[in-house]
């Protein structure tokens, strides 16, 4: 069964992806433990996804987050690192969410 959703609705799951985003920083200094598993999960709903979105370019920024979320899991980054994947990530989410960035 095929789903769709409306650009709004779209929109206002891509603003929420925005804060599930903003949370990989404070787990990843308080909980580093779970830190990849939380990117895990998330990566998971992202990637499940990919087909509720009808445009290419954002099925390309949606594919772009995962694979960045993806590297911080893979490579083990450094915090400086993943402060700044994770703002690349939002700003990349905001854009999805129909926000200006």
């Amino acid at each position: 069964m095929e789903i769709r959703y409306s650009d709004t609705d779209t929109r206002i799951y891509f603003h929420k992806v925005v804060g599930k985003i903003f949370k990989i920083l404070p787990i990843s200094e308080d909980f580093p433990e779970t830190v990849d598993k939380y990117i895990r999960d998330l990566i998971g709903e992202l990637h499940g996804n990919v087909g509720i979105l009808t445009k290419v370019f954002d099925k390309v920024c949606l594919m772009t987050i995962i694979g960045h979320l993806n590297h911080l899991v893979e490579t083990g980054c450094s915090a400086e690192d993943i402060k700044a994947t994770v703002f690349e990530c939002i700003r990349l989410a905001k854009i999805l969410a129909g926000e200006d960035t």
